[in-house]
């Protein structure tokens, strides 16, 4: 984004107005900040759909998508000869121009006259984090798994898959689920779209390549959501999913409930790479986040602070978030001397009171049960248990106001995990959770990701390729915390992936796999400044991972991959067509149509 920038920046003396599309706002608001802009002399951005003032003194960069509605709208701007709205231009867009459009350009002789730059720069995607991304495609899922799938929507898919590759410089081996049909689709167009450009740009050059081999050729693993369509329905108890599922946030800004001098107010905060303790915390589990948020909290205020709170705050370095808080309440002199430590102390306490209030935590001991077939102690649990004790909590919690969404996602965990249920045990289930016509239409849409929703002799399903989900469903029986034993099944595949081990038949790839080549060392997807993380960037040894969920990735899986790439010392950036959080996904669900 910075070489955009910098290269109109070099063509133009005087200060120059950016104007993007909705798209390319998002991008930009992904990557840089308004300082980082303000440094190559852009001094205004604004939106290419509002009404704007003419500045015909100044030249202008246009960062936007390659739609008609963005052409026609930058053709508005030179549409009178004696009133053009902008000097010299600088024309970016975030993907490739279609000969249409170009052709819509090219017939505007006042435009064309002042075009200083034109440029297609393969940013038609947002990179979050560091090691993950996705494709702005928020609504993809139902198109992608009806009965005829929306060709325009595998296009976009496709299409921005390749810029991803290009703009990491990656030509990889791109490999698929055997089984998954929309896998090797998108996988078979990926590749062509990748011939393509390499045929098309003899100068640019990939990772694996002669000359560039200081590391390895990338491997692309695309997958669905239908391979998996378990993970996205349960409960995390981590820091990041939990914030994206009880609190608004939008571009990366939640929204929560803070206190302050005259009681609780709204504030809001932004949560990116660019906070050192965000990063930290993201994928925490939340008791992990609030122990460390009141540890830090007393110890910056024992350095700090004077005798009365030093005494009030006594010797116990085990005291809790909510301790603390209480006692910085009483004293609100020192919330602004704790600063973003008492941002995230907020922030996690409005957290908890949600999570408390909807009964989350019994909730979700029963989803590890019905998911992995064990209980906390690691007994098998038999299925008509299960359906005794799913029944009494749709009607037992129901007037504590179990979530129309909660009783939904309780049902389908029990449908996927059994493969399938008997008309008796849906009319039962449906019957205690209340459930209308359109609800029960929604559950019965998970056929559209291959689930076997009424239970069958001799079926067989697969999630992420294993043979039979009850017999192959991994748990995490070493952890601390009962109600988050489950573990993604996406995990296997990451490992086995980095490792070199992912099986070549269940999981091939388009073109010839190579021999075994050498493992040099690998940089990270982005540069961490020293100090902006508090490390010194990673470093890993052979080629990246890239792993790409059609529908939707969620954030229990972003973890898994940080947690094997930390383990493993393997990069692996990570991405779908956008995050997807469980109410979300219900709501996908209620738009597929069979």
């Amino acid at each position: 984004m910075q070489d955009v920038i910098e290269a109109a920046a070099g063509l133009s003396r005087g200060w120059m107005v950016m104007v993007i599309d909705d798209a390319a706002l998002r991008v930009v608001s992904a990557l840089v900040g308004m300082y980082d802009v303000m440094e190559h002399r852009v001094t205004l951005i604004e939106l290419l759909s509002k009404d704007r003032q003419p500045l015909p003194e100044m030249d202008v960069i246009y960062l936007v998508t390659p739609t008609p509605d963005s052409v026609n709208l930058i053709i508005k701007d030179f549409a009178n000869p004696k009133k053009p709205r902008y000097g010299a231009v600088h024309l970016f867009f975030l993907s490739k121009v279609n000969d249409m459009l170009m052709q819509r350009l090219a017939a505007v002789p006042n435009f064309l006259q002042r075009v200083r730059t034109f440029k297609e720069i393969n940013m038609n995607f947002l990179a979050t984090e560091a090691f993950s991304f996705h494709l702005d495609m928020p609504e993809s899922l139902p198109g992608l798994f009806k009965a005829r799938p929306d060709p325009a929507i595998q296009e976009e898919v496709v299409n921005k898959l390749v810029a991803l590759c290009v703009a990491l410089n990656e030509y990889p081996h791109v490999r698929f689920n055997q089984k998954s049909v929309l896998g090797a689709r998108l996988a078979s167009l990926v590749q062509d779209g990748l011939n393509d450009f390499v045929a098309a740009q003899e100068d640019w050059w990939y990772h694996g390549q002669t000359g560039h081999t200081d590391r390895e050729r990338a491997t692309l693993l695309i997958l669905d959501r239908a391979e998996d369509p378990l993970t996205p329905l349960l409960h995390e108890h981590t820091f990041q999913p939990m914030v994206h599922e009880f609190l608004p946030v939008e571009d990366d800004m939640v929204t929560f409930q803070s206190e302050g001098k005259g009681g609780g107010h709204e504030t809001k905060a932004l949560l990116n790479e660019s906070d050192a303790l965000w990063v930290e915390f993201r994928h925490q589990h939340i008791a992990k986040v609030m122990e460390q948020i009141g540890e830090r909290t007393k110890e910056y205020i024992h350095a700090n602070a004077g005798a009365e709170l030093t005494q009030k705050l006594g010797t116990d370095a085990k005291m809790s978030a909510q301790e603390l808080g209480l006692i910085l309440k009483q004293l609100p002199e020192y919330r602004e001397m704790t600063g973003k430590l008492w941002m995230y102390y907020s922030l996690t306490t409005d957290l908890m009171a949600r999570f408390q209030r909807e009964d989350i935590l019994e909730i979700s001991e029963l989803e590890q049960t019905l998911a992995t077939g064990v209980d906390s102690d690691g007994r098998s649990v038999k299925e008509d248990k299960m359906l005794q004790s799913l029944e009494s909590m749709l009607m037992g919690l129901e007037s504590t106001g179990l979530s129309l969404e909660n009783k939904m996602r309780l049902i389908a965990i029990f449908i996927i995990a059994q493969e399938g249920i008997t008309e008796g045990d849906r009319r039962q289930l449906v019957g205690a959770a209340g459930l209308t016509r359109e609800d029960q239409d929604a559950l019965i849409h998970l056929e559209a990701l291959g689930v076997n929703v009424q239970k069958t002799k001799n079926h067989s399903s697969s999630l992420w390729g294993s043979k039979s989900t009850k017999a192959k469903r991994r748990t995490d029986q070493a952890s601390e915390y009962s109600a988050s034993r489950y573990v993604c099944p996406l995990k296997d595949l990451i490992e086995q992936t980095v490792q070199g081990e992912l099986s070549t038949e269940a999981y091939p790839s388009i073109l010839p796999m190579p021999s075994q080549e050498g493992k040099p060392i690998a940089r990270s997807l982005r540069k961490h400044e020293k100090g902006r993380l508090g490390k010194q960037p990673a470093t890993f040894s052979g080629g990246r991972s890239l792993v790409f969920v059609a529908g939707g990735v969620t954030y229990s899986e972003l973890r898994a991959a940080y947690e094997v790439m930390e383990q493993h010392k393997k990069e692996v950036v990570i991405g779908g067509t956008s995050y997807l959080t469980p109410n979300a996904y219900i709501k996908l669900l209620r738009a597929v149509k069979n």
